[in-house]
């Protein structure tokens, strides 16, 4: 259930690769993986063929993607409230929303897109719970993330209004191909994290860009 049908989901939505067998040989320390980065990892290569014009389905976690999407866009798509940050009692972030089904089709929702301005945009609905969780600092890391065969870039210098910070034109994107020793890359990721908001600025207002930013 939980590779086949929901973080590592693929587009055979009943089949299960033999290789994650390796991930429980030992029970115990299932808890100490990061299923969170490779669940970002699955869905980002899921993303790159969605993208294509010839790709009809999208693999990987929707559900984390569809929570996304209601946190920070919420004027896009149907969506009710579930519950109040505050009576939470531990439960998913992604509870809070219950999805209610709409009519509204891909040419319908491409207008609304562009016609977004900053102010229709949540730029840190984590607020709430930066004291609880402090992963400001790690997900500034700029590098590339890896998941078994699979690497994709993170480009935490493209969403630095999402971080509080002013965001400036942002460097060329990674290519991955020619990625290095990316575990070492990670244990040293506070030299990338200097290098994402040293040029940068906090941001005085949620939207704040530099000049020339588009």
């Amino acid at each position: 259930m939980l590779v086949g049908s929901t973080i590592f989901a693929d587009k055979t939505f009943a089949l299960v690769e033999a290789r994650y067998l390796l991930l429980f040989t030992d029970l115990d320390r299932c808890s100490g993986y990061s299923w969170g980065a490779a669940a970002l990892v699955t869905l980002y290569r899921y993303l790159g063929d969605a993208s294509m014009y010839s790709c009809k389905q999208l693999g990987g976690y929707p559900t984390l993607l569809q929570y996304w999407i209601h946190e920070y866009f919420p004027t896009v798509g149907k969506r009710g409230e579930n519950w109040k940050p505050a009576d939470n009692c531990g439960l998913p972030r992604a509870m809070r929303w219950s999805y209610r089904q709409g009519v509204l089709k891909v040419d319908d929702l491409r207008p609304i897109l562009d016609e977004l301005t900053p102010a229709d945009v949540i730029w840190r609905p984590f607020e709430d719970h930066r004291a609880w969780r402090l992963f400001d600092e790690i997900c500034l890391y700029r590098g590339c993330l890896k998941w078994g065969e699979t690497v994709v870039p993170y480009l935490s210098g493209r969403c630095l209004r999402q971080f509080g910070y002013r965001q400036y034109v942002p460097s060329p994107p990674l290519d991955c191909m020619m990625a290095t020793d990316i575990d070492v890359d990670w244990i040293s990721y506070h030299q990338s994290v200097i290098a994402v908001i040293g040029p940068s600025t906090l941001a005085t207002t949620p939207s704040d860009v530099e000049d020339g930013y588009l």
